[in-house]
């Protein structure tokens, strides 16, 4: 009798592991990308590794509101703004030291100029100089309103009002005869009022109030003792300072809680700031390399005012403004610099827009491969780039495999996003959703933003801000932690592979065993429903009945596989050490082994799903260790079409 023939046994591989995909059904998913995939990050271009753990650095006295760095010739000073406090941080020794108790209790965002720090928080702008902080209205700039007016007013205007100090200064011109000066306004502060004369040695003398002159701050006039007579004619000689407050103009600005640099021909030396929920659609700007003055005129209108001013972004020279999409698509507007010869003024001239979603969150902003990107409200990731259709600038999505994950999460407008490397980081909640700007993908389904990119999920982080220093990740809490992630310091040891070294216990059946793990935060990557190898068998009943997987080589690894059998996980491999190496740097003698080969190994075998139209598997290791996937096989034989 003639023996049966051996059935053909074919194969399926997954040879390149990119990024997560939750828009498509777990059939429909690309096998190189996962249905689910949880704290796993890029490694090299088609593999990935677990993400590093983190630990608290700090515990300040309330939410983390900012992080800020300083950055002079002399080194670099770090601020961390929590509460109503702001505190100087020195990485090396995680030490934290107080040094402002008056900030506002928001969202806080800042620039450098000139070798200074300027703070927004939301209800003031503070500067700081590496050493100390202090309100800028502190420090102001006193502008020179008036200059070459004679005892009855007049005079040329010079320079605007600074919306930051209700202090001003205007020059005149004495003669032999008259003491009594009108001044350019009435009811006057209280603050006294400085004179300084021009003598005849071409200096000035400080001239005191109550006993120089005199000041009627309800006329806005002051009265001389004797005439001063200018030593030099046509030159003033009288430098008048002195306060009058205009309600409601230091709060236009100091009420901003965005900004960025630009300025005239490229130059990033004038801080624009926007946010004042009274004034919605406007922001304003400061003098050249001055943020301690903004001029009450120095100021823009961007559209109407039943949609406000989100963030910026610069690209090709040109300052984008982006809108929150409230009156219509035209949602960025472009302006750039120019000198007015009419008012001999430098003006920053509206010269189009961008048909573009509408921007949500004001911290969300960040530029990556010269895109400029941040979430919309369409709770998507957007950049700016030109069109893959026209070749016309618009806003285009680069996140469509995480975007309808995204639309489930609540209070979006507070995530804050940044970036770290190549990466794209958006914290919301407890999650971190990370675009992978290395990997760019081409989605048919998205014919109007073809190019996407490679998506990541992260749990467990729980970060109200984002902050990279030194090429480190740091984040901060509502609750005041300051945490930072673990980088290259530890290698691949096991040791940076936990979250604040929290370890808990898990217990599985193996076999009718139970067997139980320490483990730290939760890392798998699932495949796709595996319908077929190379052959098409889409249709037929499949017996599975092996499976290796390839593991990067680190001292401590290993991998526990699931697979979901008609609709259920079921462990098919567990723990063990035989990816391990011995290591002098990561002994472990609870995972120890005698085994010298370090380089990538396999593990797995056999195992028997049977009738199967699909299978899923995952790859997990949730230990406080390194894993990282090369390559995963399993091997099938086919048999009858399926039926009912």
């Amino acid at each position: 009798m003639e023996a049966p023939k051996a059935k053909t046994v074919y194969s399926a591989s997954m040879k390149s592991f990119h990024g997560i995909d939750l828009r498509n059904s777990p059939s429909n998913v690309d096998l190189s990308r996962s249905p689910m995939c949880v704290n796993m990050i890029r490694d090299t271009i088609g593999t990935n590794r677990k993400r590093r753990g983190y630990e608290t650095i700090g515990t300040l006295d309330g939410r983390v509101n900012g992080f800020h760095t300083l950055n002079t010739p002399t080194g670099k000073s770090h601020l961390v703004h929590a509460g109503t406090k702001l505190y100087t941080f020195t990485p090396k020794n995680d030490e934290f030291l107080e040094v402002y108790a008056a900030a506002n209790d928001h969202f806080s965002m800042s620039r450098q100029v000139n070798s200074k720090l300027y703070i927004l928080d939301g209800a003031d702008i503070l500067v700081f100089d590496g050493e100390t902080v202090k309100s800028v209205s502190a420090v102001a700039y006193v502008p020179t309103t008036m200059i070459g007016k004679d005892h009855s007013g007049g005079g040329t205007s010079l320079e605007p009002l600074n919306l930051l100090t209700p202090f001003r200064t205007e020059r005149f011109m004495g003669d032999a005869t008259n003491l009594t000066f009108q001044m350019g306004t009435a009811e006057l502060d209280a603050d006294p009022v400085e004179i300084k004369a021009l003598n005849e040695a071409g200096t000035f003398d400080t001239l005191e109030e109550g006993t120089d002159f005199t000041v009627n701050r309800t006329l806005g006039t002051f009265i001389l003792k004797e005439a001063k007579k200018t030593p030099v004619t046509g030159v003033d000689n009288l430098y008048v300072t002195y306060a009058k407050t205009v309600a409601g103009y230091a709060d236009r600005v100091k009420k901003c809680d965005i900004c960025t640099l630009y300025g005239m021909n490229g130059q990033r030396d004038r801080l624009f700031v926007s946010g004042n929920p009274e004034f919605p659609n406007y922001d304003w700007y400061c003098k050249s390399n001055d943020p301690t003055y903004f001029g009450d005129i120095w100021y823009s209108v961007m559209g109407q005012d039943d949609s406000s001013v989100v963030g910026y972004s610069v690209l090709n020279g040109q300052l984008l403004t982006f809108k929150d999409g409230a009156a219509n698509d035209s949602n960025i507007i472009l302006r750039t610099g120019i000198f007015d010869e009419n008012t001999s003024q430098n003006t920053f001239k509206t010269v189009g827009n961008y048909e573009a979603a509408g921007a949500l969150g004001k911290h969300t902003f960040a530029s990556l491969k010269n895109e400029p990107m941040y979430l919309t409200t369409e709770k998507s990731i957007h950049a700016i780039t030109p069109s893959d259709v026209l070749g016309e600038r618009s806003s285009q999505e680069r996140s469509y495999y995480i975007s309808e994950a995204l639309a489930g999460e609540e209070g979006l407008e507070e995530s804050y996003g940044i970036k770290y490397k190549d990466f794209y980081i958006l914290a919301t909640g407890d999650k971190a959703y990370i675009l992978d700007t290395a990997q760019a993908a081409y989605e048919r389904n998205t014919p109007y933003s073809t190019r996407q990119y490679e998506c990541y999920l992260w749990t467990g982080i729980n970060a109200r801000v984002l902050h990279v220093i030194d090429d480190d990740l740091y984040f901060g809490t509502t609750g005041g932690k300051v945490k930072r992630f673990f980088g290259s310091e530890l290698g691949e040891q096991s040791g940076g592979y936990t979250d604040d070294g929290i370890l808990t216990e898990k217990t599985v059946d193996v076999d009718g065993v139970k067997i139980t793990t320490k483990e730290s935060f939760p890392c798998y990557w699932e495949t796709a429903e595996i319908y077929t190898g190379g052959s098409d068998h889409a249709e037929l009943k499949k017996t599975f009945k092996h499976l290796v997987v390839a593991l990067n080589a680190f001292a401590h690894t290993g991998c526990r596989v699931w697979a979901k059998i008609n609709g259920l996980w079921e462990l098919i491999f567990d723990y063990d050490s035989s990816a391990n190496f011995f290591s002098w740097d990561d002994i472990d003698f609870e995972d120890f082994t005698f085994r010298t080969d370090a380089t990538p190994t396999l593990i797995g075998g056999k195992f028997k799903a049977k009738k199967l139209l699909h299978i899923q598997f995952r790859f997990e290791n949730s230990k406080p260790q390194p894993f990282s996937i090369l390559f995963a096989k399993t091997k099938y034989t086919v048999g009858n079409e399926y039926r009912k």
